[in-house]
């Protein structure tokens, strides 16, 4: 796909996004103007709903098998504005907020429901990293072991005996929704590393499908890292 010089363009409308640098998740801001004359016009803010539209969008033409040879050497990045709380995605890097709720959680044999913490969702080429935050996002944002089964040490995803080329689509947003979809619903089974919360983690655990209460942040034990030691943000 190529431009034809020859012919005049002129800009008939335009996007402007607006971001505080101290909170990635609720401080971006995007508006849409029209252009006349060469002038922008007065500019009206876009909805989360229609900016996760234009992403989309883009995702779809940057796929476009006819598009491939003009755009072999081209990047996209965004941050913050995807209805999916998408903090980065870039090549093959991406990392995701997933905030406190309820879902299901199959722990030795029994399927239960229990209320999460906080959860950051990294991948890194054909690797998973899960961390758990306090409060908003940021650069700066301190990490915290996620209290959960299934994860090593270092917060890298056990996928046991699962295909992770099962999860590896040129689609972000299809590689997070199977990613989520799997976490929720596989079982919970081993403890791969000590101390994931700072009361023993099997009964934290357990009290928390018997009471069906919100996580205690106390719990949480620092991974001692910050968010920008694990994601190079451009």
């Amino acid at each position: 796909m190529t431009i034809n010089r020859e012919i005049d363009y002129i800009p008939v409308s335009a996007l402007i996004f607006y971001k505080n640098e101290s909170d990635y998740t609720t401080k971006t801001y995007c508006e849409f103007s029209q252009i006349s004359d060469g002038n922008i016009q007065t500019p009206k803010p876009l909805t989360l709903k229609s900016v996760s539209g234009i992403k989309e969008l883009v995702d779809s033409v940057l796929s476009d098998s006819d598009l491939s040879d003009s755009i072999s050497d081209k990047e996209y990045e965004y941050t913050s504005f995807s209805k999916r709380n998408i903090l980065y995605n870039y090549k093959n890097v991406s990392c995701w907020a997933v905030p406190a709720h309820e879902n299901n959680f199959i722990f030795e044999g029994t399927v239960n429901t229990i209320h999460y913490p906080n959860l950051i969702f990294i991948r890194k080429l054909n690797q998973f990293y899960i961390y758990s935050y306090k409060g908003n996002l940021s650069k700066n944002t301190k990490l915290y072991k996620a209290p959960l089964p299934n994860i090593y040490a270092d917060g890298s995803l056990c996928f046991g005996n699962m295909d992770i080329n099962e999860f590896l689509f040129q689609d972000s947003l299809k590689t997070i929704n199977s990613l989520e979809d799997s976490f929720f619903n596989s079982a919970f089974n081993t403890l791969q590393s000590d101390r994931r919360t700072k009361s023993n983690t099997y009964k934290v655990l357990k009290e928390l499908i018997i009471s069906k209460k919100s996580f205690r942040q106390r719990e949480l034990v620092s991974q001692k890292k910050i968010l920008s030691d694990v994601i190079s943000f451009k």
